[in-house]
């Protein structure tokens, strides 16, 4: 890359870039957002991006990115440790990978979930799931740390509400699922909070 001459300030290129677009939520947020970047696993992406592999395996993000999407999260692995890692250990290592690509003031949107509720759980919680609901708990962890790291960065937490998709497709519960796509919607047009917060599809507060 050629220095750029005396006097003269290099153009930053300023985008979204959409973090995971294998997912059924990312898929819809691709298709709000269809000039947004994306990473993939599976080569239908902008960057190729296996969040489980070695860092010297991601790519090297040239643009400043306006708006992050991060929809990475699983609760179908071969080992309970890979559902927490993935979740947890793995996505905070990519997002401190990929924060210094983001500029000051814009928002990192994380998708978290109720289960990674501390405080919740202290009162009620259910032990289905737990592996996952352990991983979005260190995710949130995470992000919190983030956030110390990177105190410009609004770094925003989001429960996406139960969605139909291929994670959630054996989940039987007594009032309907979102669509992807209406998943997507409600993301995409969250109002922004300012700083650090954990909030539900409606920009409510979760309890940490």
């Amino acid at each position: 890359m050629f220095d750029s001459p005396p006097g003269h300030q290099r153009k930053i290129s300023v985008t979204t870039l959409i973090v995971g677009s294998d997912s059924d939520i990312a898929a819809g947020i691709c298709q709000l957002l269809p000039d947004a970047e994306t990473t993939s696993r599976f080569g239908i992406g902008t960057f190729d991006v296996d969040i489980t592999k070695d860092v010297s395996t991601w790519p090297r993000f040239e643009r400043k990115y306006s708006k992050v999407y991060y929809c990475i999260g699983t609760a179908h692995e071969p080992s309970d440790k890979e559902i927490v890692d993935i979740n947890g250990v793995s996505s905070y290592n990519f997002l401190r990978y990929l924060a210094p690509s983001v500029l000051d003031g814009a928002t990192v949107q994380v998708l978290s979930s109720l289960g990674g509720s501390i405080g919740r759980a202290a009162i009620k919680m259910s032990t289905s799931d737990i592996y996952y609901k352990m991983g979005k708990a260190v995710l949130n962890m995470g992000v919190i740390h983030l956030y110390n790291l990177y105190p410009n960065i609004n770094w925003q937490l989001v429960d996406p509400g139960l969605t139909d998709t291929k994670m959630t497709v054996n989940y039987q519960m007594n009032y309907p699922k979102l669509s992807a796509l209406d998943a997507a919607r409600l993301l995409v047009d969250l109002p922004e909070t300012k700083g650090l917060s954990f909030v539900n599809n409606r920009g409510e507060p979760i309890p940490w």
